[in-house]
């Protein structure tokens, strides 16, 4: 603290010579004194009307401590300075910086603010004296006052993309080696905001979706700002998926399966990313049956399903809900209604063989039918329930005058080459795959006619000539014994025409019981073309599922048996062979279906 005494005079007589002289001396040294810088050595004091100096004493100033005071730019800076006069109390103190900066102040205590700018740092020098009313000054003191800069460090955010709906919180850091810091911010386009609070948290959002640019500072004491900008793209929600498959109305059931008496349908939907059209989106599909009340989740990065285990003749309501990659969704809703459930193929029986196996073969004086295999099926197949008969023949083949003995009587007396030619043309009938092709035709179909490289396409979904193992698993209906109705030939006649019944005559389909997968004559009647070539070793070398017979041959596989033959033909087993250009009265087919 500054402290200023001031002695007052004795016996002294001032008269206006008097006064001149101490004008004329005074006005100098007050002049002098204003700029610290051009003050010099201390005066002494020497008054001409009291030489000895006995009765006028200068006024002094004294510091209590001169140790250099510590502040940094835009800081307020304080001093005070004190003074007593026993005849005077207005003093007047007069402080200055040498950047040129004076405050004057008058009384006994004078206490001084400033403010520091960077410019300032450094050591700055501040003197201060006194002077009192007589126009005595004091000596000149000096303070010295280091102004420190302040470091002041923003830390930058990155620009970042959120969904549409995000009330995103951003943490915004900075820092200062001394004193506070304010935040200044923008966040929402509505206006700046100061805070005080250090890693203050900033609330961004516009639910409108799109760019937001975010400006934002800190500032220290001093008034030196940082800024950054940053921005933060809402990512907008996908438009609402447009359905293209089902309309809301009877749907067909596709690959309907008569086993699990369901079938598929198919979805189709589009979607299309309302901030970049080339974004890749997946689709969620939830459907069920209010019936039923289960939920299906499908997820996909396509827009096409394919619903399987469908039921017929319900009712499906269904949430198509599209998401990008930020995570924003969008949703439509709708139903569907299931037709009614396919009828089956007219005549045919559904031989439910997918993931069956059963063990093909006999053992017995037949060496062809050895040794004993397990067979299994990757699909099941329809079989006609009857041999064809004439009737169909001559229909499906448009043969007019094609002899009919009773509308029941199977067809006999025709090559294998027929028998495709049959397949093939019911297939075109019920708008199906032809599962036969071939180069030519030589001679009429029908009519023991001959085709010339015949191939047989097995993923087509026409009707074709059963494979030797798929008739044989028909034939056993689920059994292993020597006949599908048991080791009892006695009793064959119940279920066969062979030569110990018939007459040696064939009988009209469906005349006696069927077997255990409702087929008739599959045993007896007449022989049946099957679709393999003949290999008496065959066996030795088949494949265990789907086996289709060799790849080339002489002769067609016939099975079954006849009106004219043994027993033991008739026997599920046993297998014998024909040339696919042969025909005989006692030779006839059946055609499958297979499932796809």
């Amino acid at each position: 603290m500054f402290q200023i005494q001031n002695h007052h005079y004795k016996n002294i007589t001032c008269h206006s010579a008097v006064i001149a002289v101490m004008h004329l001396f005074f006005v100098p040294v007050l002049s002098l004194l204003f700029t610290c810088s051009e003050l010099g050595k201390e005066r002494t004091w020497n008054n001409p009307l009291d030489p000895g100096g006995s009765g006028y004493f200068i006024p002094s100033i004294t510091v209590s401590s001169d140790t250099a005071k510590i502040s940094y730019p835009g800081r307020v800076f304080n001093a005070t300075a004190t003074a007593t006069d026993s005849n005077d109390t207005k003093i007047e103190f007069v402080w200055k910086l040498f950047n040129g900066w004076i405050k004057r102040d008058t009384g006994i205590t004078s206490t001084i603010s400033h403010t520091f700018t960077i410019s300032d740092t450094g050591t700055n020098l501040m003197c201060v004296y006194a002077r009192d009313s007589y126009g005595r000054v004091s000596k000149i003191d000096t303070l010295r006052i280091v102004i420190r800069s302040l470091t002041t460090v923003l830390t930058p955010i990155n620009d970042m993309t959120v969904k549409q709906d995000t009330s995103l919180k951003v943490k915004l850091t900075g820092s200062v080696n001394e004193g506070p810091l304010t935040f200044l911010y923008d966040s929402n386009n509505d206006g700046v905001y100061e805070s005080t609070t250090l890693d203050s948290t900033l609330l961004i959002s516009k639910p409108e979706g799109g760019l937001r640019y975010v400006h934002w500072a800190i500032r220290d004491e001093s008034g030196t700002t940082r800024y950054d900008t940053f921005t933060v793209y809402f990512n907008k929600a996908p438009f609402p998926p447009v359905v293209i498959l089902p309309e809301d109305t009877i749907k067909k059931l596709l690959n309907y399966d008569y086993e699990k008496a369901t079938g598929s349908v198919k979805l189709e939907f589009s979607a299309r990313d309302s901030d970049d059209v080339s974004s890749t989106l997946t689709y969620q599909l939830q459907y069920y049956r209010p019936d039923v009340d289960t939920f299906n989740i499908n997820n996909l990065h396509d827009s096409i399903f394919q619903l399987y285990d469908i039921s017929a003749s319900s009712v499906y309501h269904w949430k198509i809900t599209v998401r990008d990659s930020s995570g924003n969704t969008s949703h439509t809703l709708g139903h569907f209604i299931t037709a009614q459930a396919p009828a089956p193929p007219a005549g045919m029986k559904l031989i439910k063989s997918k993931g069956r196996k059963f063990y093909m073969g006999q053992q017995g004086y037949d060496s062809t039918a050895i040794p004993l295999h397990a067979v299994t099926f990757t699909r099941n197949f329809w079989m006609d329930s009857t041999e064809v008969t004439c009737r169909k023949f001559a229909e499906v083949l448009s043969l007019a005058n094609f002899p009919v003995p009773t509308p029941k009587s199977p067809v006999a007396n025709i090559t294998w080459f027929d028998a495709v030619m049959y397949c093939n043309a019911l297939s075109k009938r019920d708008s199906l795959d032809t599962c036969y092709s071939y180069i030519s035709v030589i001679g009429t179909a029908g009519n023991h006619c001959q085709l010339v490289n015949i191939s047989t396409d097995s993923n087509a979904c026409g009707y074709r000539l059963p494979t030797e193992a798929q008739w044989e698993y028909a034939c056993r209906g689920g059994t292993s014994a020597l006949y599908f109705w048991g080791n009892d030939r006695i009793i064959i006649s119940q279920y066969a025409w062979s030569s110990a019944n018939s007459g040696s005559v064939t009988h009209d389909v469906a005349s006696l019981k069927a077997n255990p997968f409702g087929l008739y004559d599959i045993s007896g009647n007449v022989w049946e073309w099957c679709n393999d070539w003949f290999d008496r070793n065959y066996y030795r070398v088949s494949v265990n599922s789907d086996p289709a017979g060799p790849h080339t041959g002489t002769e067609r596989v016939v099975r079954g048996g006849s009106s004219t033959s043994h027993y033991y033909f008739s026997q599920s087993g046993t297998r014998s062979n024909l040339r696919p250009d042969h025909y005989n009265q006692f030779t006839g087919f059946r055609t499958v279906l297979v499932i796809q």
